[in-house]
């Protein structure tokens, strides 16, 4: 709403032969109505994933939040064993190299991402939903849905994020207790999100990266 009146838009061209639309047929079309007297109904039509998957908003906070809550500075052994012992994630090892893997939220990409400075922690970045193969307007859609519910309960515990908006790509960060970062982010073909350490923090500071 803004100076009593309220915005409305539309897809559908058979709403718009009237004077006061303005849009076209790819972005659709909008206009202001006074709200005084207007006779609106509002409905709430549970999202249709079509089988995709994506981690629930509380369960990707908390698994931050535990991550926020290590005793760091951590190596990337101690760092993966605790993922293994409270998330049930599991170890794969290829050539002497040990890999951490999500395997219990069934994401089509399983890696969680670890980059460690000299046996030290810096940051670990994973999916949070399954990798959209054919992007579509609906996939965007629950993608879109889902990072919005996710930054919202983000912000309930972190407080208002900071938002970075590139071509195709949005993302949310917050600077959390203890020096550490979180970020959450949308692309076209899949949610992901971050916890940067405060060892790693502080080195993108220094390096000149913030």
């Amino acid at each position: 709403m803004r100076d009593g009146q309220v915005l409305i838009g539309t897809s559908d061209s058979r709403f718009v032969w009237g004077d006061g639309w303005d849009g076209n047929v790819r972005d659709g079309w909008q206009r202001w109505v006074d709200a005084e007297g207007l006779d609106a109904t509002a409905t709430r039509h549970p999202l249709q994933a079509v089988g995709w998957k994506a981690m629930n908003a509380a369960e990707l906070c908390d698994t931050m939040e535990f991550w926020a809550s290590a005793s760091w500075p951590l190596t990337r052994d101690e760092a993966q064993k605790l993922a293994v012992d409270r998330f049930g994630w599991t170890i794969e090892v290829e050539d002497g190299t040990s890999y951490l893997m999500n395997t219990v939220s069934g994401f089509t990409v399983t890696d969680v991402m670890m980059i460690d400075h000299k046996n030290v922690m810096m940051d670990l970045s994973l999916d949070v939903s399954d990798t959209i193969r054919d992007v579509t307007p609906e996939s965007t859609a629950f993608l879109g849905d889902t990072f919005t519910l996710m930054v919202r309960e983000g912000e309930s515990r972190w407080g208002t994020p900071t938002k970075t908006d590139f071509e195709d790509t949005v993302a949310a960060h917050w600077d959390v207790a203890g020096g550490a970062r979180i970020e959450f982010t949308f692309l076209p073909k899949g949610l992901t999100a971050m916890y940067e350490t405060p060892q790693g923090a502080e080195l993108s500071r220094k390096s000149g990266n913030r």
